[in-house]
């Protein structure tokens, strides 16, 4: 129904990847979001999801097998590493059926 956000995180032969499930804009410059931009929300919660953080970057199916370390469409920058204290786990939304599933990080 949505697209998600996965990065390969290994070589090739070598199955591991990474869903990138939200993220936390900086600031509200750095999503276009205008079209679905409701003044009663932080911009936060259009990033809240893996469907609504690709709905607000405007990731599809055209940037499938795109080469992050060298595309100019979409890519990530080398960033020091966050401490422990810096990243937020909370619960994932709407799935209580997952059981112990749903605390997953």
């Amino acid at each position: 129904m949505y697209y998600c956000f996965n990065i390969a995180s290994s070589v090739k032969g070598d199955p591991q990847g990474v869903l990138v499930r939200a993220t936390e804009p900086l600031n509200h410059h750095t999503i276009s979001v205008s079209s679905l931009h409701n003044k009663t929300k932080k911009y936060h919660y259009y990033t809240n999801g893996p469907g609504k953080l690709c709905r607000a970057l405007n990731i599809d199916i055209s940037l499938n097998h795109i080469d992050l370390t060298t595309s100019d469409l979409i890519y990530l920058e080398d960033q020091p590493e966050l401490s422990p204290d810096q990243i937020i786990a909370t619960k994932r939304v709407n799935i209580d059926y997952a059981g112990d599933d749903k605390d997953r990080l």
